[in-house]
């Protein structure tokens, strides 16, 4: 999906409001993911012997909002590069900054997962938010980093 919207959509809105924009759709992921564990809590019974299954129509509804959500929010990796190579105002260093910021998302990318994973481990064997600890530190991120994103300036445009 992002490989034939993404053109299109930087067209139109450029990479900074762009960028923004995907780093909010995160929130939104993160924000769907305990309303989906409620509806389940609250709408689904444990099925036991011989009885059918409840629809789950709704509920797959929901699913699909957080993947079209997640879909959305994956474009903010290549406009935050394009965000990046916007900013060079020295063409000879694009490399270098390239290099940096590539070795930043690498940091990121590989403390993440064991960071989130512990973060979860946390809040559901401490009870913390009742489970859903790690879902408000992780809508806490997307919001501060839609912030941040929303105040980056544009240096130099591109036709």
């Amino acid at each position: 999906m992002s490989t034939m919207v993404f053109p299109y959509l930087h067209a139109r809105f450029k990479s900074v409001p762009l960028f923004t924009t995907c780093l909010a759709f995160w929130g939104v992921a993160y924000a769907l993911i305990p309303l989906v564990e409620a509806v389940v809590r609250k709408f689904l019974k444990p099925v036991e012997d011989g009885q059918t299954t409840p629809p789950l129509g709704g509920l797959w509804g929901l699913v699909l909002c957080i993947l079209v959500a997640q879909r959305v929010g994956s474009m903010a990796y290549p406009s935050y590069m394009l965000v990046v190579k916007e900013s060079m105002t020295d063409p000879e260093a694009v490399g270098a900054l390239f290099g940096l910021a590539t070795a930043a998302n690498c940091l990121g990318e590989g403390t993440a997962p064991a960071i989130a994973t512990s973060l979860f481990a946390l809040s559901i064997n401490k009870n913390i938010l009742g489970g859903n600890f790690v879902w408000t530190i992780m809508i806490a991120l997307a919001i501060f980093s839609t912030w941040f994103a929303k105040n980056l300036k544009r240096h130099r445009t591109t036709d």
